[in-house]
């Protein structure tokens, strides 16, 4: 049996590998967001907290 012609080309992997990245940036990116957004939600509460 000759599975040759199943195998895939290989000029795809250097999009793949974009895109991949582009992911992990993307991923990166939000969770950065979401701790800044968090820090400042506590700070706001720690300020209420001290002035009221």
């Amino acid at each position: 049996i000759t599975s040759s012609h199943h195998s895939r080309p290989r000029p795809p992997a250097l999009f793949t590998t974009h895109l991949s990245l582009v992911f992990v940036l993307f991923w990166a990116l939000l969770v950065l967001g979401y701790c800044l957004i968090s820090s400042y939600l506590i700070e706001c509460t720690i300020v209420v907290d001290i002035y009221y």
